[in-house]
This record gives structure tokens, sequence and C-alpha cells, in this order.
């Protein structure tokens, strides 16, 4: 984490500093020991490292021979090389962070970051979210240590898991709410201190992770492994009596999910549509779960929670303001005034392909139209989270100008507009900052429309045209199409129009990832956030759940998209 003493100490003043004849000699021999450093550290220290409120001297040595040179060479070496280079390293720094040393084994700790501020815990949602990718990079057998590494973190995290789900927490027990605790240290026992309680999307996104870890291994050989799942995962007994870890996760939020709670930015204690999002994906294929192992009764019932969550959806549309509230019931907002949130593109994406999973049911069973990712006001909601901070952050402004920004357009996006959290866990009022995961999310939302609309027609209404109008295609400042699109166009599978438009979306989301690659560290490296004015790193250093949005939108540019 910078301090005030760090952000003063220029990069130009330390190059001042060491060209005075009287400092040479004197500094000579810390030129060596950071050109050692620059070659050396990167690779083997968990995060960077100050002295006195000195910069480490690799980070020092490295921009001065080289640093900066190094961003402009890859940029010039462009995007997909870049993209090349960081899948490598954003999968080693992941796996770093589950399990590292002093831990318990499937422990994901959120940063190396131990103080300002300290990650140094397991969150059960970052834990779930980030599994999700390790599961798929596991069916995709993507992990260059081979498939069978990859099988063994995932078993020691649902051991992980089952050993915390039998805590007795702050929010409860096994039974009695306990599976809405939040933090847990890395030896497994419960945070214990205040905090925003409970969270009930964790549950869900845990459910899914391991779904879909023991969907793959049932259709591989389901003699080998269903005892195992009905044992250890899926016990099909009532929730008094159940002992399976997705059992109880999926009884839990189909118990909760009407219930307020605190968002999975751990600030607002509301009803959330990112957690009706990944709730209603955990209710789906909960049902399709149990009926394969038997079910039937709970298989019945969550299909119902997800009806029920599916027509509860409609209330977070805001007609007035023309797009999807990020949450209800909250009160007062005054700090979050325009109740957008990027947590909103988070639940489109985690929630994956909900047409497929209401394909084949009936009216009566799939509830009212759900406003999946890809529909009009999907579309139109997340156009307004990223404009809403297009302005917001200077460094948009300073370098990513619309002068010279061309088509498709990308910039640094935070959780929320009127965001005061800095990334120093000491201080509860700064200013907000663009996040790595926030900027990738909705470089992912583009990358996925690709896949959507690949052999669908695309439709543009009223609803939807100021969205097809700021991708990069249509022309914003013409009259004749915006009154075009305003009437309403249908551009099918073959047309040049629609190849355009797809290729347009692919633009944009590379715009966004361009902002990720121009704001990470020279090796590779994602904090948190990275600042508003000069985009150095701010926050928890090599976030965990960066690399794991970094991954999951790369796989969806290479139209392999997860979670689907």
């Amino acid at each position: 984490m910078q301090t005030n003493a760090l952000k003063d100490l220029s990069w130009t003043t330390v190059s001042r500093n060491l060209s005075k004849p009287s400092n040479a000699r004197a500094l000579y021999s810390a030129l060596i020991a950071g050109a050692l450093s620059a070659a050396i550290l990167p690779s083997i220290l968990p995060s960077r490292i100050s002295f006195f409120g000195i910069p480490p001297l690799h980070d020092i040595f490295a921009h001065l021979v080289g640093g900066q040179e190094h961003r402009e060479k890859l940029r010039k070496r462009g995007l997909d090389k870049w993209i090349e280079s960081e899948r490598e390293y954003a999968w080693k720094r992941l796996l770093k962070n589950i399990s590292p040393e002093g831990t318990d084994p499937g422990c994901v700790v959120a940063s190396p970051s131990k103080k300002d501020p300290d990650y140094w815990y397991q969150w059960t949602r970052d834990s779930a979210m980030v599994f999700k990718v390790v599961v798929e990079y596991w069916k995709r057998d993507l992990n260059p240590a081979g498939k069978q590494a990859t099988f063994e973190y995932i078993i020691d995290y649902i051991n992980e898991s089952r050993n915390m789900q039998r805590m007795d927490t702050p929010s409860g027990g096994f039974k009695s709410g306990g599976l809405g605790e939040v933090k847990y240290n890395t030896d497994g026992t419960p945070y214990t201190g205040s905090w925003g309680r409970p969270q009930n999307d964790g549950p869900a996104l845990r459910a899914s992770a391991v779904m879909d870890f023991c969907n793959e291994l049932l259709d591989e050989d389901s003699s080998k492994w269903l005892d195992w799942v009905k044992l250890d995962i899926y016990d099909s007994l009532p929730y008094e009596k159940t002992e399976g870890l997705v059992k109880a996760d999926l009884d839990y939020v189909a118990k909760v999910w009407h219930e307020k709670c605190f968002d999975l930015w751990e600030e607002v204690d509301a009803i959330h549509h990112f957690n009706m999002m990944i709730t209603l994906r955990a209710m789906y294929d909960g049902s399709k779960f149990a009926t394969r192992l038997g079910d039937t009764e709970s298989s019945k019932r969550y299909l119902q929670v997800a009806k029920e969550i599916q027509d509860y959806l409609s209330k977070f549309w805001d007609e007035e303001r023309g797009y999807i509230q990020t949450s209800l019931e909250a009160g007062d907002q005054k700090n979050k005034s325009s109740n957008l949130d990027t947590a909103t593109v988070l639940g489109f994406l985690h929630s994956g392909d909900l047409q497929a999973c209401i394909s084949g049911l009936s009216k009566q069973d799939a509830g009212e139209n759900v406003e999946y990712l890809g529909s009009d006001k999907s579309l139109v909601t997340q156009m307004n989270i990223a404009e809403s901070m297009r302005h917001v952050f200077p460094i948009n402004e300073r370098w990513y100008p619309k002068s010279k920004g061309g088509k498709g357009l990308g910039f640094g996006i935070g959780r929320y507009r009127e965001d005061v959290y800095d990334g120093d866990g000491k201080r509860k009022n700064g200013t907000g900052n663009p996040w790595y995961l926030c900027t990738l999310a909705h470089a992912e939302f583009y990358y996925r429309l690709i896949h959507y609309f690949k052999n669908k027609t695309i439709v543009v209404n009223t609803l939807s045209a100021p969205f097809f109008l700021q991708i990069g295609y249509f022309n914003p400042n013409s009259q004749t199409e915006v009154e075009l699109l305003n009437a309403g166009q249908k551009y099918t599978v073959g047309m040049k129009e629609h190849e355009d438009i797809l290729n347009a979306l692919r633009e944009k989301g590379d715009a966004f990832m361009r902002v990720v690659r121009d704001q990470a560290k020279w090796n590779g490296g994602l904090w948190e956030q990275f600042h508003r004015l000069d985009g150095g790193e701010m926050g928890a250093p090599h976030l965990t759940w960066s690399y794991a949005s970094f991954l999951s939108a790369e796989q969806a540019r290479n139209s392999t998209p997860m979670f689907q």
C-alpha cells in the first residue's frame, strides 16, 4: 500500500536525486541492488515491500532503466501478445494464493497483504468465485501442471469448505445461520471481529462451483464417484439433518433468498440484484442436480424458489431512470444515490446462460421473463454503470481521451460512482478508484455478448438503441442513424451488419482490456485498484479475485466463456 509520503515521491524526484554528483557514490550500490532486484524479486516477493516510505528498489530501478519502456514495448507488441503472457502469469499468481505456506489446504487468501489492508483471510464469496474459475480450468485441462494437479486443489477446497461450514460463527452454527458467515482465518476458524453480516451470496456461488465439478465427475465415471457425491456433497437429507456440502448450501439460500443481507462489497444491508441472479442460477442448477441424484422433492422445491426469484427480479427495474437498480430496501442511500453498481454486471456474468436453464420449462415453472445477459435491460444497465464512472476518474480523461480513443473507447471502471474506499483498510473515507476486476468485468460483458448474439438475430429497439450507439459501429452524431435504430432494426445472422456489430463488440471489450494492460504491473501483477489520477497501484497487491477475473475474461474473449 502506498503511503502519503510515497505518493509525494515521484519518479522524477528519484531520478533527479540519483543524478546529483554528491549522491552518486552513495547510491551506486543501491542501483546495482536495484538491477538484481528488478530481475529477481518480482518472481519471489508476494507483494511490494518498501522501507521508510521509499519505493522498493526493484520498482525504482525498473522504472528508471526500463519499466516504462517495458510497458511501451508491451503496447507495441499488441494486445494478443500481452494477453498470452498475462494468462500464464495470472494463473501462477492465482495458485500462489491457494494454500500458501502456513494456511490450511484449500484456503484461498484474498491477497498476500497482511497490513493496510489486511486481506490475509478467506472470504466465502471470494473463494467460491475463484474456484468457479479453477473448476473451469480443470474441466478444460488448461493447467500446465496437468489436470490431476488442479483436481487436488479442488478437493482441498471442498474439504476446507466442509470444515468451515461446521464452525460456530458470529452468524450462527451449521444449521442456525452460520452458512451466511463471511470471513474466516487461514486455519479455517471464523473471524469474530465486527463485520457486515450475514452475506448470503457465498453459499450460492460455492454450490454452483462444486455442482459444476461433481457433474463433470459423474459424466466421466458415475460408478466411481456417485457414492462420494451422495455422502459428502449431496446426501438428499432435509436441511435439519443434511451433512452434504452442496445440499446444506442450497437449502440455506432457498430459505433466506428474500432476506436482507450485506452486499458483495460488504457495505449495504439490503436485497441485492447480484445475490438474486447467482441464487437463481444455483436454484436452477440445484434442481437438475437433485433430480440427477434421485431427490425429486428437493428438485421441485428449488425450482419453485427459482420461479419466485425470477418473478421478484422485475422489481429491480427503475422505469424512470431506465436501468436495473443494484439494491432494494437499502434505506437512505446517500452513499450510492445512483443505485448503479458493477455488482450488477458481475451478477450477469456469474449467472451464466439463464436462457438455457429456462428452456424446456413450462411457463408456469419458468415464471416471468428474467433479464439475462444479452437482454435489452441488461445492455442499457451495463452502459449506464460504465458511463456513470467515465468522467469520475481523471485518469480516464488524461490517458484515454475521446479525441484519441477512436472506436470502442475503453476506460477504468470502479465499483460504483460514489465509492470512497481507496484500498487502505484503516481509512473509512478516502476517494474511490478504478478496480481491475471491475474493468475486466465490463470487458468480459462485451466478449460474452459476442457469444450470445453469434447465432441470434440482433434486435435493436428504442430501449437498447443507446447501447448500440456507443459500441463504435453506429454514429451517435448522425440523426439519421439514431432515428433508424430507435424505430427498430433487425440484423440476422449472415448479414454484413450482424458481423460488423460483433466485431465492434469485440473491439469494445478489447478497449477495456487495454486499460488493464496499461495499468498492470510491468511484470503482469494485478492489484485491487489503480489510482484515479496517475494509475499507481492501490489497495491489496496480487488480489486473487483480480487474477480470476482476468482468466474468465480471457476465456470469454477466446469464444469459450466460463459459467455457462
